[in-house]
């Protein structure tokens, strides 16, 4: 069987996963690389389509934007909690006039 792996030396090839540029398919039981899937050589659709994961998890620019998404991902429980204050303080406000109006 004839490998699809391009020749590489083993620590280039290092260097390029731990990036995030190759991702390896490897087979589970012996170990042995599969195939290589080389980011550098992606068509355009899949360059964009590469860059949802590290956009959904915020790790495309390191500790500032995962605390960022933390702050992002909070904003619509603070804004339905006061929301729902200032709808609640209104509801007792138009109470209190109807029953002084009467």
């Amino acid at each position: 069987m004839k490998s699809s792996v391009p020749k590489q030396s083993f620590l280039h090839r290092l260097d390029d996963v731990f990036v995030g540029l190759v991702a390896p398919t490897e087979n589970r039981y012996s170990g042995e690389v599969l195939y290589l899937k080389d980011a550098r050589k992606a068509s355009l659709g899949d360059r964009i389509f590469n860059w949802f994961q590290p956009l959904h998890y915020g790790t495309f620019g390191g500790l500032l934007t995962r605390i960022l998404y933390v702050f992002v991902g909070l904003a619509p429980v603070v804004l339905l909690s006061t929301g729902f204050v200032m709808w609640k303080h209104r509801q007792r406000v138009k109470t209190r006039s109807i029953d002084v109006k009467i």
